[in-house]
């Protein structure tokens, strides 16, 4: 159960907010941001919060868009301006999931899911040992070094980013370890050329 936010509390929320509104009358500002709040329709002091986050996020991402775009910036200040805002619009929408997962959390409690073991049944059209058989295994690519010897897979940083995109992507996807392999089998000749 959620005690709903004390009238004092959104008081003192609305002129903190009222303060963050870039334009307008102070009365204008007041009502704007009352507005803001009441439209998120906090529940309790925590989401009162939330929602202030995420007014004060919004005014701060449409401010330094805005000020990005006026003459006179320079390209240097423009990316700075919007890598703020870009930002601060990150933090309005982390205040808006977490502000949905706590509603979510307290309206609908989690249906617990039984767990029961069986066993599935063979295809119809398979002989049963064969339905027991172990499914085949694909060979996986195993990065080599310039000497031809394996290299472990946390060993990331030894592998080119060919062996690595083999090793780490789509073990389906043939491209990439031709890939990875044409350019082992070039190292590894190389290697062999200045040994001789």
């Amino acid at each position: 159960m959620t005690t709903p936010p004390d009238p004092a509390f959104l008081d003192n929320l609305t002129e903190m907010l009222a303060g963050a509104c870039p334009v307008g009358s102070a009365d204008d500002r007041r009502n704007a941001a009352r507005a803001t709040i009441e439209a998120l329709k906090p529940r309790d002091i925590i989401e009162g919060m939330l929602a202030a986050r995420m007014i004060a996020a919004h005014h701060a991402t449409m401010d330094g868009y805005k000020r990005a775009m006026q003459p006179g910036v320079s390209d240097a200040e423009a990316i700075r301006l919007r890598s703020n805002a870009i930002a601060a619009a990150r933090s309005f929408d982390a205040a808006l999931r977490t502000l949905e997962k706590r509603r979510a959390g307290e309206t609908a409690a989690k249906p617990h899911r039984q767990v029961t073991k069986s066993t599935p049944p063979a295809p119809l059209d398979m002989p049963e040992s064969e339905a027991d058989a172990p499914l085949p295994s694909k060979p996986r690519y195993v990065p080599r070094n310039k000497n031809g010897e394996p290299i472990e897979l946390w060993r990331w940083e030894d592998m080119t980013m060919a062996q690595r995109r083999a090793a780490y992507g789509d073990p389906d996807n043939a491209e990439l370890r031709n890939v990875a392999l044409a350019e082992e089998a070039a190292m590894i000749e190389a290697e062999q050329r200045g040994g001789d």
